[in-house]
């Protein structure tokens, strides 16, 4: 009997982890019981309208599989997801099994301009040049993962993020409805990237490599599996752990913020060229290792580190070529102040040909692709 390897929101399973030569991260979920009438209906409703699963990475630290796992508990205990209201593009809330928010999900067909884009923000297709031109449309994503695979050792404290397929009734499938059942066709997109693909099914990024194991252009095309069932279509995403905070920066003072974190967002907004680093894009938290009555006493004693910043979206980060950046952070008067000795071993000691060979073997296939596009051989 063929074991079946998925890791899915499936009930009443005993679950163990492996990592595939290919380096995608698959769960074997095996039933405890073969008589199970009542839970039978449960699992089929799961599989049909709910699923996530790792793709195309082999960086399945213990953070990565916490956060997908607490993703499907939560789904197994029925918490819907919510869509965000701010933002250009689909935004999704995931809850644990507690209810309390532990994970944002954002879909590749989601993202400003492309097709399935739910707040009207369409009109191209995936692999086109993008809202901002040097990244493509679909491609924010994989840019939001490598951010996260660049921050070694936790040194910006950039927030645990993967690459997952996903579907659920509360993404957007406008583009899939429109265009009907049937099978796909293929659409030209510009600036060299391979052809896209409409029609029903096409929801997710092709990450698969070409012949022989080798990746191939860009990263544009979609997906389209054939659906017996008339299943949702899997849709490819980024999923980024919650954090928990008061606001973002645009609502307090850079006098409250510590020397330290605006020093290391900026070194790390200068490594992968962030073009998109405004004020909301940093988030203000009190720190974890002190109570809020502890925090707020010491944001009146101490005048260095009331709050901690965590840096979030980083989908116009490695540009495809060189564009004006825009750093909030350059206006802080903590950025008039000298780097740290830490700091400056951390610059010493970074090396663009560990780091490349780091970010090629926690990638797979076209996701690759898309960061050696990107500008990524010469700032990792």
């Amino acid at each position: 009997m063929v074991a079946k390897w998925r890791l899915l929101a499936r009930p009443h399973a005993v679950c163990g982890d492996v990592c595939q030569p290919n380096g995608t991260l698959l769960t074997q979920c095996a039933p405890r019981s073969t008589k199970r009438p009542q839970s039978e209906d449960l699992d089929s409703i799961l599989n049909r309208d709910c699923k996530i699963e790792i793709c195309c990475t082999a960086h399945t630290s213990p953070a990565v599989r916490r956060l997908v796992k607490s993703v499907i508990r939560g789904l197994r205990a029925c918490q819907e997801p919510d869509k965000a209201a701010d933002g250009m593009g689909g935004t999704y809330f995931f809850s644990n099994e507690a209810g309390k928010k532990a994970a944002i999900l954002k879909p590749c067909d989601e993202e400003p301009l492309a097709p399935n884009n739910p707040k009207g923000y369409v009109g191209r297709q995936l692999g086109d040049p993008g809202w901002k031109p040097t990244v493509r449309v679909g491609e924010a994503a994989i840019r939001e993962v490598a951010a996260y695979l660049l921050d070694h050792d936790g040194f910006a404290r950039v927030p645990t993020s993967v690459l997952v397929r996903a579907r659920h009734p509360v993404f957007c499938y406008q583009a899939s409805r429109a265009s009907g059942a049937g099978a796909p066709t293929p659409v030209a997109s510009s600036g060299g990237a391979p052809p896209a693909f409409t029609g029903r099914g096409a929801s997710s990024i092709n990450l698969d490599s070409g012949a022989g194991g080798a990746a191939t252009g860009a990263s544009s095309a979609i997906a389209t599996t054939a659906s017996p069932d008339n299943l949702l279509p899997m849709k490819l995403g980024s999923l980024q752990e919650f954090v928990t905070h008061e606001c973002d920066t645009s609502e307090m003072g850079p006098g409250r913020f510590s020397v330290r974190d605006v020093h290391r967002i900026g070194i790390f907004d200068l490594r992968l060229f962030n073009t998109d680093r405004h004020a909301g894009n940093m988030l203000v938290r009190t720190p974890r290792t002190a109570s809020a009555s502890t925090a707020d006493l010491k944001s009146r004693m101490t005048a260095d580190a009331p709050y901690e910043l965590i840096p979030i979206d980083h989908g116009f980060c490695l540009p495809e070529t060189l564009e004006a950046p825009y750093f909030e952070w350059l206006h802080w008067p903590q950025t008039m102040l000298p780097f740290s000795e830490d700091e400056l071993q951390y610059i010493r000691e970074l090396d663009v040909e560990v780091r490349g060979r780091a970010i090629h073997a926690a990638c797979w296939g076209r996701m690759f692709a898309v960061l050696r596009r990107s500008m990524l051989g010469w700032i990792c």
